[in-house]
């Protein structure tokens, strides 16, 4: 299922339970539609480019995104201190999540030419898994419980298809604006398995030992 239809009154609570059950978050995050992440107006907006990053605490407490629609990109953000190790991971993946991480930051670049200045974004670390994708092909596929409900043979794996970036004793790059902000851009992994979503769910941290 990708959304649901029209659904009598009658039946919203079902299907209110069957989202829950399964996990299944059909909706953008708390940081793209209000200012939970942030008290920021710009936070409102959407979290799909560096403009609108959702900042993060170096803490280890996790946020909560989604990546929906279809295609959707998130932004965090977090400024790192110089010598300082840190690691940049996505957990707790759910909804048939499979994340794409990159760790990166804005770089002011002048056209001699043209004399124009851009800013472009310059990736310091990519990972898309940590481990390996060891699915079975056949786990997506549905069967009726003994309740009647639909379950799936396919575990909802929380770890194998995460993402994360090591970070030690950082170096501010000689083309970062000071002070140096890293973005953390997550997507869903091009790499995705057929037994993954076209959504997915996932909680995103960063930790400085």
């Amino acid at each position: 299922w990708s959304e649901f239809g029209q659904v009598q009154p009658e039946f919203i609570p079902q299907k209110l339970s069957i989202t829950r059950e399964r996990q299944m978050e059909f909706f953008s995050d708390a940081c793209e539609l209000s200012s939970a992440c942030s008290n920021s107006m710009i936070n409102k907006a959407d979290d799909n480019s560096p403009e609108n990053a959702s900042p993060l605490g170096v803490n280890g407490t996790p946020q909560h995104h989604t990546l929906f629609p279809a295609g959707d990109t998130d932004y965090m953000s977090f400024q790192p201190v110089e010598g300082s190790s840190y690691t940049i991971e996505t957990l707790n993946l759910t909804n048939g999540a499979d994340t794409y991480l990159e760790v990166l930051y804005l770089s002011v670049k002048e056209d001699v030419e043209t004399q124009t200045v851009r800013v472009v974004e310059t990736a310091l670390h990519v990972n898309d898994n940590p481990g390996d994708r060891t699915f079975t092909e056949g786990c997506a596929q549905l069967r009726e419980g003994p309740d009647g409900n639909l379950t799936s043979d396919c575990p909802n794996n929380k770890s194998a298809l995460a993402s994360k970036v090591v970070i030690t004793n950082f170096i501010t790059p000689s083309d970062c604006p000071v002070p140096c902000t890293l973005y953390a851009r997550v997507k869903r992994s091009p790499n995705a398995p057929p037994s993954t979503g076209v959504f997915g769910s996932y909680d995103f941290r960063v930790t400085s030992p």
